[in-house]
Parts: C-alpha cells; structure tokens; sequence
C-alpha cells in the first residue's frame, strides 16, 4: 500500500467512526492563521491587536443561534460545525480537521501534505472555555525545507518527526488549552499553544513559527490598558538530560504592555527572558520567574547578566482610518550606543525593527493589502548556548529565517462570499553560513563562535536573494469550521555565489486553517 492510500486509510475510518454521535463547540480566540487574524482585524473592533491569540469578545456572548432551513446533510457539509450542542450551560463542537495537498513541481520528487485530526471546542457555564485538537501527519517537503528539516531534526511548527521509506516524514502534534475569564478585568489563560506578538506578518518580538509550548498567562484589562503576563516551558533538542526520556527544558517569562493612549493609536512594551534548567535539564522555575512587574526582572539581569537572555521590544499601530493602518516594532537583543555612535558594526550590537502598513476594503469591499520591511541584525535571538537562546525546537521564535537579513513582503488579498484570492510576495537578503562559520544568521549558533569582533553587518556572509511568490485561489466549503478547496502556485528562487536553487509548484488542496506554516525564506 503507497504512503498516500495508507495515510487516507485513517481519514476514512475517522470520519466513519464520528459521523453517528459527535460534538462540536467554539473557543473565543481566533486562530493563529494568517488570513483570519487579518479578516478579524478587518472588522475592527479589536482594542489591543498586537497579543495574539486574539479574544473575539463576541464568541464570549450567549446569544440564540438563527437555524438554517437547509437540510441536515448540506448544513453539516457547508454552513455548519459537525456536531454542535449548545445550551446556557455549555457549548461543545467537535470537527474533523484536514490537510490534504498535492501537485506537480520541476523537482524529481513531487511534494504532498496529508494531514488529519480533530479538533474540539466548548464552554462550561459562562466564563470557562476549552479547546484542544491532535493532528497526524504524512509530509514530502520541498527539497529546500526538506533539507532544513533533516538537519535541525524538527519539522516547521511541529514535533521531531519519523522517517518514511519513500522519503516523507510522519509527524504529529496537540495542543490545547483552558480559559477562565474571573471578571471584565482578569482573564486566565493556559495549557499547550503558541503566541504572537505583533500586527504584522512576521513577529520580530515572538512568533507562532516554533512548535507550541505549555504556557499560563493572565491577560488584565483596565481601561485603556492591557496587561499579560505569560510562562511557558519550551524544549533544546539537541540534548537529553541523563536518566531522562524528555528534552533540555528551558523557561520563559514575558511580560507584555499594551496602553491605547489615544483613540487611533497603541503602543505597547515588551520583555522576555530565558533561563536555562540546572544540570539534569528538567530543573524547575525559579521563584525570581515569578515576578509579574515589567522591566523588574531585565533590570536585575542588566545588573548581574548571569540570571538568563533577555529582550525587550516596543509595538506601534496607528490607524489612519477604516482603511488604512501602519504599523511598527522595535526588538532589542544587546547594545551599546556608544558602539552604535562608533559606527564600528560591533557584534553585540542586536537588534530588528519593521515597518508596514495594512489597507482594508481598498475603494472594493473585501480588497485587502499590506506592506512590510523588515530587518534584522547579525546574531540576533542567539546566545551563549541553545539553552538559552530564543529558540524551540531547534525554530527561530521570531523571524523563520533567523537573523542578518532584510526583507519585503507584500500580501494582497480578496474576498467574495465563500471567494478568497490571494497573492503574496517575499523578497529576502540574507547573509547566511558557510559550513564552519558562524556570521549571524542561526540563532542555533552560539554567538561566541563569532567571526569578528567588529567590521559586523547585515549581508555578511554568503549574500542569498530569496524571491517568493504564492498566488492561491481558494472556495470556503465551510465557514465555521475554515474548511477550503485551494489551488495555485508557488514560486521559489535562491541565488547566492554557493548556490542556485529553482522550484515551481503547482498544487490543490482541501485545507483547514487553523496554524501558519512558514515556507517562505
């Protein structure tokens, strides 16, 4: 049996075994998807939008449902969550979730995704939701990422995967988690997921673009203020603790400040340090982690450096009007500013900034842009060791690529009743490693194998042009569960002194949104 029948074979028996006496429920954040965080945020109404996952205050309402008239097998295909039992004392939905894709390329192997799960929504009373979800999955990446995943031992977003014979790798991964709003201030938030900090399309401060981490944060809203606080434990896979069957365990504490200060405009802080377990790498979270005051634990660390990495961050969003909105981050690793008036390009000098603009119902409703620069310094998000570098995984937390490059991306999109259109386009320049050296683009390299001391700067390295291109054309089968039918292409080409590498693929689909996947660096 080929890998493709055997993976279906699950599907089949999955959707057999539920059609008969499943449920299904909603969760009152709006998933980490790109394209429906950016339709959210279309709709206005969102008072602090950079802390992702968002909280959609309307899914916290007990509000009667209108019944569609159709019948029960088209609602449950096109209009409806499979199962949906909803009464003032809870809420529950349960949907298959999948991910099938495939096509042609100019490669000798042609890629597929095959992926299926689950996933289950709900609420208990009035103020406690749940969700959770597993996914199994078969993958042929494109050669490119394929190569990333073998050698980092790490699928993008996901778990340490299984070789298969024909050359796919067999993956899994859950997550799922618990919210328990106490009052209009006090929100509680935990379990296993990922974050987003930011309004653009990349996060230069904290992305969902590493596996999720067990996580509990508090979200506090006062005002024009809000404030989180937010733990997770995350995982260095390139070490096994003795006698321990899981990876080097690494915790992280973030604190994060977002004030509307005026009515068009929020501005936000941010900090994050990393601290390493002890020696077994299992350790356990120091008292110190527990601080919940911004700024307290950084200044400590600025004073005695031996306590973990931190970094801190700054969030800028102002919206011109229903149309348009700009937007822009700052993210600082390490500096001086006596280095940075020198002009010497010092090593440590560790920082990123973006810019970009997002446009909304552009002179057509449904006609979206957005526009965006980014770029990063050498060694950026490294550190003395993985242990406490900003990594999961073996995954930048931030940027895909890592650090030392300069990037452009612009997306536009359109929507028309169950029509989405996409076209997306990356432009990338980054300096990257040769096999041996280490000139500041993987945080997975300890930043005291540096080249130089000064003399440092963006490109440096061997200089690689990434142009990306992904035109989709895709038809929303079902809108409360994100169930599209998908096609389009995507184009890829690297050119540096090393290499150049072409790939074109052509590919259909039928895809569940529910999680960003980055391919495109």
């Amino acid at each position: 049996m080929s890998l493709y029948r055997r993976s279906l074979y699950p599907v089949a028996v999955f959707f057999i075994s539920i059609l008969p006496y499943s449920l299904v429920a909603q969760y009152p954040t709006v998933p980490l998807n790109a394209d429906l965080v950016y339709s959210a945020q279309a709709e206005g109404g969102v008072e602090h939008s950079s802390f992702l996952p968002l909280i959609d205050e309307g899914k916290c309402r007990i509000e009667p449902q209108a019944q569609s008239q159709r019948n029960w097998l088209y609602r449950k295909l096109f209009e409806e969550h499979l199962v949906d039992q909803n009464t003032e004392d809870y809420h529950i939905t349960i949907d298959p979730v999948v991910d099938f894709r495939s096509g042609f390329s100019n490669n000798s192997r042609f890629p597929f995704t095959d992926t299926y799960g689950f996933s289950a929504e709900g609420r208990i009373g009035k103020n406690v939701w749940f969700q959770t979800g597993l996914y199994f999955g078969f993958e042929r990446f494109p050669d490119y990422v394929d190569a990333r995943v073998r050698l980092l031992n790490a699928v993008p977003g996901r778990v340490v995967p299984q070789n298969d014979p024909n050359g796919a790798l067999s993956w899994y991964w859950g997550r799922g988690t618990i919210m328990w709003r106490l009052n209009k201030f006090f929100t509680l938030r935990g379990g296993t997921d990922k974050h987003f900090i930011g309004d653009g399309y990349r996060s230069l401060i904290w992305s969902d673009n590493a596996m999720n981490s067990p996580f509990f944060e508090i979200r506090t809203n006062v005002g024009q203020f809000q404030y989180v606080n937010l733990w997770t434990v995350q995982r260095d896979i390139n070490w096994t603790p003795p006698s321990q069957n899981s990876y080097f365990r690494k915790y992280v504490s973030a604190h994060y400040l977002s004030w509307n200060f005026a009515p068009k405009w929020e501005w936000s802080l941010f900090e994050t340090i990393v601290w390493a377990g002890d020696s077994s790498g299992v350790g356990r979270m120091e008292p110190e982690m527990l601080n919940p005051i911004i700024f307290l634990r950084a200044a400590e660390y600025a004073v005695n450096s031996g306590g973990g990495n931190a970094m801190l961050g700054t969030n800028l969003r102002y919206s011109l009007n229903d149309h348009f909105t700009f937007y822009g981050q700052f993210s600082l690793d390490e500096l001086k500013f006596s280095e940075i008036l020198s002009g010497d390009g010092w090593w440590a000098n560790k920082f990123a900034w973006q810019l970009g603009v997002k446009g909304y119902n552009l002179g057509i409703e449904g006609l979206h842009a957005q526009l965006e620069y980014n770029q990063i310094r050498p060694y950026m998000y490294s550190h003395r060791s993985t242990f406490t570098s900003f990594t999961h995984y073996n995954y930048s937390n931030a940027h895909p690529a890592g650090g030392n490059l300069r990037e452009g991306v612009a997306i536009f999109r359109y929507n028309k009743d169950r029509w989405r259109f996409k076209a997306q386009f990356n432009y990338l320049v980054q300096g990257r490693d040769t096999l041996g050296s280490n000139w500041g683009a993987n945080p997975l390299i300890s930043y005291d194998e540096r080249e130089q001391e000064y003399g440092n700067e963006i490109g440096q390295g061997v200089r690689t042009e990434v142009f990306f291109t992904d035109l989709q054309a895709a038809w929303v089968v079902n809108p409360a569960t994100n169930l599209q039918i998908e096609t389009g292409v995507m184009i890829r080409n690297a050119n540096s002194e090393v290499t150049d590498e072409s790939f074109t693929y052509w590919y259909f689909g039928l895809r569940t949104l529910f999680a960003n996947y980055y391919y495109d660096y």
